[in-house]
This record gives C-alpha cells, sequence and structure tokens, in this order.
C-alpha cells in the first residue's frame, strides 16, 4: 500500500508522527529504507533520518517540534523608540544627534537607535522599522495637530 504523496508541510502534526510510526513499523518487520521510502511517500534518507531519531530518542524524538524562533525572542525594539524616530526624523539630520552621517541611512537609523536606547540591532532587521515605523508615525501625526518649527506638517515631538 502507497501513500498518496503529499506535501508535508500541509499535513497536521498527528498525521507526520503516525507516518513517521508506520516507516518505523515497517523497518522493524525489515522492510528496506528503499522500499519504506516508496509506500510513505518520502525519500529514502527521511527515512534513515526517521529511524536514527527513534532509535535515539524513542516515539517522542518522532514528533513534530513547533519551528521558527521561540516565543519572546523575536525583535524587542519597543513601538515607542520607533515612534521616536519617526517624530524626529523629519525634521532634522543625523549630525543633529551626534551621529557621523550626512543623511539617514539603515546605519545612521541603526546608530540613532543604539544612542537612544542602549540596543544595538543588526542592520538587517533597521528596514523594518520603516515598515512598523510607519503605522505608529501615522498614529503621531494624527495625535498632533500641532505644526512643526519648519511649518512642515511633520509634527517635532518637542
Amino acid at each position: 500500500m502507497t501513500i498518496k504523496l503529499r506535501d508535508a508541510r500541509t499535513l497536521s502534526p498527528e498525521a507526520l508522527f503516525e507516518r513517521r510510526k508506520q516507516a518505523i513499523l515497517l523497518c522493524q518487520q525489515g522492510t528496506s529504507r528503499i522500499a519504506i521510502a516508496r509506500v510513505v511517500g518520502v525519500h529514502r534518507t527521511v527515512v534513515g533520518e526517521w529511524v536514527r531519531a527513534w532509535l535515539s530518542g524513542g516515539e517522542d524524538a518522532l514528533r513534530t517540534r513547533p519551528g521558527g524562533r521561540p516565543r519572546g525572542r523575536g525583535k524587542s525594539l519597543p513601538v515607542s523608540v520607533i515612534a521616536a524616530f519617526w517624530l524626529h526624523a523629519p525634521d532634522s539630520l543625523p549630525p543633529d544627534h551626534g551621529i557621523d552621517s550626512p543623511l539617514w541611512s539603515i546605519r545612521s537609523v541603526r546608530d540613532w537607535i543604539l544612542r537612544r536606547t542602549g540596543k544595538s540591532i543588526p542592520v538587517r532587521t533597521t528596514p523594518t522599522i520603516s515598515t512598523r515605523g510607519a503605522s505608529a508615525h501615522q498614529s503621531a501625526l494624527a495625535a498632533s495637530a500641532t505644526p512643526s518649527r519648519t511649518g512642515s506638517a511633520y509634527p517635532t515631538g518637542a
């Protein structure tokens, strides 16, 4: 009996666990890994990985674990810092904040955050500030009806 091939990412953790247990049962019965792979619909090396996991950790090693980064380990930059940046950036340049850069760039924004919060963030995270900050900036604009000292529509935050 062959299981119809289906992308494993679309299967529930229970279905994946059952498929892995079936592979182990067939292995215990002496079925070759190539034959098991055909039956459960995976590559033979995957069957080998399942068998090694089962041998080292038993049935629990066959269970699907949650993927991705553990909760609480993501970006820890407060929205208030992003909003503060968006309040200051339109009316100032990096040198006004002691940053050695003539214009705002990904690196100068990162340096501004480091000076303001003491938190160093990766350069690759900095572009998300424009996405996350846009809504904070919109909120700040809506909350502030005070025109800035330069006469632009952006608040100064002062």
